[in-house]
């Protein structure tokens, strides 16, 4: 019988990264803000930041309802594989085990636009 190997999730790891980046980079551009003379110029940049921030929530509001209306397809389906459970030969664990794999899917879908946003920033900020 073939061993199942443990799959890890990806979600601590975004989360991680965004919880260590997010600081430094809103540090960097609010510090480059305050160096600038022109208040025109930290204005436009405020204004970029706003809605760079506004796009990358409203990409994770829409990547999480559409995790969430797979995830609903996902339990129905396994949920009624459960009822079989006993003729599929399928344990109860597995169940469990793709319940936990369902919730992290839709936490990620949330995680990866702002972690995808978070990382280009640093990148971009580092650079210059």
């Amino acid at each position: 019988m073939a061993r199942k190997t443990k799959t890890r999730s990806r979600s601590p790891k975004l989360a991680a990264e965004m919880m260590l980046l997010s600081p430094w980079v809103a540090g960097s551009r609010l510090s480059s803000m305050g160096r600038r003379k022109s208040h025109s110029a930290v204005r436009s940049d405020l204004g970029r930041l706003a809605r760079e921030k506004s796009l990358a929530f409203s990409q994770s509001g829409f990547a999480v309802a559409m995790a969430v209306a797979k995830a609903n397809m996902d339990l129905v389906v396994h949920t009624g594989s459960w009822l079989w459970a006993p003729w599929l030969g399928t344990r109860g664990s597995d169940l469990l085990t793709t319940y936990r794999q369902i919730s992290d899917n839709v936490l990620r879908a949330g995680l990866e636009p702002l972690h995808a946003r978070v990382v280009t920033n640093a990148k971009r900020l580092r650079r210059g």
